[in-house]
């Protein structure tokens, strides 16, 4: 907290420019393409107190073992699914507890994909590789199909129904050619009432309709109402689970995010190569973590 309160003084401000959330593939595309600097030297004198805090309100992102582990297995599913026809389609659930660093994975997944497909398919102006939405606290089948729309940019109206919105989501994918659906907070849906069953059945049908490879997070995933009676094992039995752990910064936990983690965490931060023992009071997460 030492180098928040010696930076925090003069005039409020929080920055000139504050990005919006990612909800639809406009800021997607703005988050994508956003360049990414490396931290300087600890020692270099053009970096002071305010700059280095501008530079971490962005995150730290790192590529921790679960990270990998996870761009891994999303490579190997891609190629299964590559030539699989009809619902045969795998997918992939990431589960852990409360910031462990879940929802970044994905927003880190699909920035890679996408990367990787203007690279490997240059020109493709209008395309949309990857869809990104979270489930609503008040989820129903309409409310969801909302969220995909906003991403797409497809515009709603109050009397459009269910059925309409998902057809001209289903639509839209197919012509935008997307083959990467996250979902994120699926532990919300409660398959044990009307509308969690019905959400979550909708789910099943986007992946039956789409022919593109879903990726699921929620909170200690396995332990929710999602995966559970007839309409769950349907679920876990086309996805694969990936446990993301809590890897936090601290020395004495260092074991636990791995000796490279942390000399990569180290180097991204600008620390010292001593690595003052002060840090280990950033808070725990196996992804990003704010400025010291």
């Amino acid at each position: 907290m030492a180098a928040v309160t010696a930076a925090a003084g003069g005039d409020f401000s929080d920055g000139d420019v504050t990005p919006g959330a990612v909800t639809d593939c406009v800021r997607w595309q703005e988050y994508v393409c956003r360049l990414r600097v490396t931290a300087p030297p600890v020692d270099d004198p053009s970096w002071d107190q305010a700059r280095l805090l501008n530079y971490h309100s962005e995150f730290v992102t790192l590529k921790t073992p679960s990270m990998e582990r996870a761009m891994a297995e999303l490579r190997v599913t891609l190629l299964v699914n590559n030539k699989q026809p009809g619902t045969a389609r795998r997918g992939l659930i990431v589960s852990g507890p409360p910031g462990a660093g879940k929802s970044t994975t994905l927003m880190e997944l699909g920035r890679s994909f996408e990367l990787s497909e203007r690279r490997r398919r240059p020109g493709l102006e209008g395309s949309m590789p990857v869809l990104f939405a979270s489930v609503p606290p008040t989820y129903t089948p309409r409310n969801l199909a909302k969220v995909l729309a906003r991403f797409a940019g497809i515009p709603i109206h109050d009397r459009m129904t269910e059925h309409t919105i998902t057809n001209a989501v289903c639509h839209v994918m197919l012509e935008r050619g997307t083959r990467l659906v996250f979902i994120d907070d699926v532990h919300l849906l409660n398959t044990r009432t009307r509308p969690g069953a019905d959400t979550s059945d909708q789910v099943k049908t986007l992946m039956e309709r789409v022919p593109a490879t879903f990726v699921l997070a929620g909170v200690n995933v396995e332990d929710s109402p999602l995966l559970t009676g007839p309409r769950g094992a349907q679920l876990a039995a086309r996805c694969k689970l990936l446990r993301t752990p809590l890897c936090s910064t601290a020395p004495r936990s260092r074991k636990r995010c791995g000796t490279r983690s942390w000399a990569t965490w180290r180097g991204r931060c600008g620390w010292p190569a001593t690595g003052p023992e002060r840090w280990f009071a950033t808070p725990p997460t196996s992804i990003s973590a704010p400025a010291a």
